[in-house]
């Protein structure tokens, strides 16, 4: 692990220090069926934080689709968070173990690679 990934990460709540990276996402909210597109902000592997105006609230339960690159994970998740005009933050529930490994191997090699920031693909 990289050390200036680490600084300013020392003091953190969460399980793992999330890191800047703007990685395709789709939710839907239960008891709805339109799915919203969006992106991420930043990442761990415990959940994300999305920028966006209009806010779910806190609690909501979700149905979430990650896109690394063109490989989707899928994932129930919880609105964990909320900053009005700003965005929220979701954590990840119930992601299969294979997931959990894919997404930290996509995290871990970015961090490796120089801190750069993580995008999708663009397709």
């Amino acid at each position: 692990m990289s050390n200036s990934w680490a600084i300013g990460h020392a003091h953190e709540r969460r399980h793992y220090p999330r890191i800047k990276a703007s990685l395709r996402l789709q939710i839907v909210p239960q008891g709805t069926a339109s799915p919203i597109s969006a992106e991420t902000y930043d990442i761990n592997c415990g959940g994300c934080y999305v920028e966006m105006n209009s806010l779910l609230p806190l609690g909501t339960k979700l149905s979430a689709t990650l896109w690394l690159g063109e490989e989707p994970i899928k994932t129930a998740a919880i609105v964990a968070s909320h900053h009005q005009q700003k965005g929220f933050g979701i954590r990840f529930v119930d992601m299969s173990v294979a997931d959990l490994n894919r997404l930290n191997r996509y995290l871990h090699s970015a961090v490796c690679c120089d801190n750069q920031s993580l995008t999708s693909s663009a397709s």
